[in-house]
């Protein structure tokens, strides 16, 4: 459709070549033009934007005045008109907003007005400059706004339907991917929870196990019933570990792994991670050595000896398990030191099967094995050294692995701790946790308790008045039964926090004899252990 326009004399006319050439310089084939004088007027018009716009459905009224319904009936009507037939609005919505940035521009508050709008499913977006033109007869469109004043204005309208389309399809494909990624951390966080939940479920009856195993291996006992129940004892420690694995792994997955900062003794976690080591390895016959540098013996540092002693028992593990014969070594040094950091270096050496060069690099991977035969062989879930390297990076820690096939592997760990400036007493120093085996730790905390107090408080074991406090009735028959068996006599047990302040209470009041020692779970009904601490 040809571009239509009405000069200042009112005729509705073709503007000549001249202004349809310098109008035409802005026209491109996706876009619609037209031009409302001062008064709002319609006086120019391109017709690519009718034929997109279905006209014929609107009242005919307007087209009443040109025998081309299509060739320019709006030429001379104001835009109130114009826009009250093209677009189909609710009746509260009127046709105000869309018409009043065109005010806005005549009255020259605006020297630029662009908005988007959707006219019967289609989106456009219409940009309004100011006209500007000099004092000409021809009344032509004038680019070098001599006088700066406005006599209408240009509307400039494109189709962005395909364009809006492909945006709002980016849009909810962004939304799909942020859901997606909500729910994929929700998926992690409610399998973490499950595993922790399972975990303890499955570790509390383990405990039960290697508990009364403790028990029953201190009743007199033939040659096979030793070794049925040190049989039970390593399959259980065995399923305790694995299920300690994969926590740990599943905390590590969600990054909720925290570490401690505790006092500890080094030797003392030296002694505790070792001695199940060498006894595995006498009954292979192989050699466990240990080997520490000057300086080693008699560190009292700060940090994590529950993860150093996980680290150090994945890997001594490795290395007594794939060692058929030879020796296994662990050397300790002092690799650096600072006034507040010590970096120390564990050396682990062993003569057993190898890695191959190609496999060395994924060995830190999680769930991997250097070979398929290794599970059948060897088993374990290739956990193991995935979390030691997951441990090390939180200590800011190092592990390097070197190895040849059939002639043995050696690790080297540094890790860097701070060095325990004050002192301390003993006991705070080798109280940082049990052993796994529960009647052996219980065993081994009463005689550093024993040593700890001797000078201050004597009191023989059988006098002094325990409290335990634990929800679960088969976990307290099995610490009444321990506690008995390294000879504490006077116990009570409560099985909530509430009934132990309870019990507090009576004691002050001389109801019941007041505890010298309160051991008390701390997930509890009613009343949790963190909670009657601190009441």
């Amino acid at each position: 459709m040809p571009i239509v326009g009405i000069w200042k004399d009112g005729s509705v006319a073709y503007p000549n070549k001249a202004a349809r050439s310098m109008f035409g310089k802005h026209i491109t084939d996706n876009r619609a033009y037209y031009v409302t004088d001062l008064m709002g007027d319609w006086v120019l018009w391109n017709g690519d934007f009718t034929e997109q716009l279905p006209l014929s459905e609107y009242p005919m009224k307007f087209f009443a005045n040109t025998l081309k319904p299509f060739e320019g009936w709006f030429i001379g009507h104001d835009v109130y008109e114009v826009f009250d037939g093209l677009v189909k609005l609710k009746p509260d919505e009127g046709n105000l907003a869309f018409l009043r940035p065109i005010e806005s521009v005549l009255m020259g508050n605006d020297p630029e007005h662009v908005m988007e709008h959707k006219i019967n499913g289609r989106w456009y977006r219409t940009r309004f400059v100011p006209m500007y033109s000099s004092d000409t007869p021809s009344g032509s469109l004038q680019e070098d706004k001599k006088n700066d004043v406005i006599d209408g204005v240009i509307g400039v309208i494109m189709d962005i339907t395909e364009h809006h389309a492909a945006i709002e399809e980016e849009t909810k494909r962004m939304q799909q991917a942020v859901a997606n990624e909500q729910a994929a951390k929700e998926a992690t966080r409610l399998k973490s929870q499950f595993l922790a939940n399972m975990s303890h479920e499955f570790r509390t009856p383990i405990q039960w196990v290697l508990g009364y195993t403790d028990i029953l291996d201190s009743t007199p006992m033939n040659k096979e019933q030793e070794q049925l129940v040190a049989t039970i004892r390593d399959s259980a420690t065995i399923l305790l570990t694995l299920i300690n694995d994969i926590l740990d792994f599943s905390k590590i997955e969600s990054g909720k792994m925290a570490l401690d900062e505790v006092d500890f003794d080094l030797c003392s976690v030296l002694r505790e991670t070792t001695e199940m080591r060498r006894f595995e390895a006498k009954n292979k016959q192989i050699d466990f050595i240990q080997v520490c540098a000057p300086g080693v013996s008699g560190l009292k540092l700060v940090g994590d000896p529950n993860r150093l002693r996980q680290i150090l028992n994945n890997v001594l593990d490795n290395s007594v398990k794939f060692t058929r014969e030879g020796f296994v070594l662990l050397r300790v040094e002092i690799e650096s030191e600072m006034t507040e950091i010590i970096n120390l270096r564990f050396t682990i050496q062993d003569s057993g099967v190898g890695i191959e060069s190609g496999k060395q690099g994924h060995i830190f991977e999680a769930f991997h094995q250097a070979d398929a035969s290794t599970a059948r062989e060897f088993g374990g879930t290739g956990l193991g050294l995935s979390i030691c390297k997951s441990f090390l990076d939180l200590m800011h820690g190092y592990i390097n692995l070197t190895s040849k096939h059939g002639r043995g592997t050696t690790a080297i760990i540094d890790i860097p701790f701070r060095k325990r400036l004050k002192p301390c007493d003993d006991e705070a120093c080798h109280s940082e946790s049990l052993a796994v085996r529960p009647k052996q730790g219980m065993t081994q905390l009463a005689r550093r308790r024993s040593v700890a107090t001797t000078h201050k408080i004597p009191m023989p074991r059988e006098h002094i008045n325990i409290l335990l406090v634990e929800d679960n009735p088969l976990n307290a028959k099995l610490m009444l039964k321990l506690l008995g068996q390294i000879n504490f006599k006077s116990c009570s047990h409560m099985v909530n926090g509430k009934e132990a302040l309870d019990f507090i209470d009576r004691a002050q009041r001389g109801v019941e004899r007041k505890p010298d020692l309160i051991l008390m779970d701390c997930q509890m009904p009613i009343l949790d252990g963190y909670q009657c601490a601190e009441a």
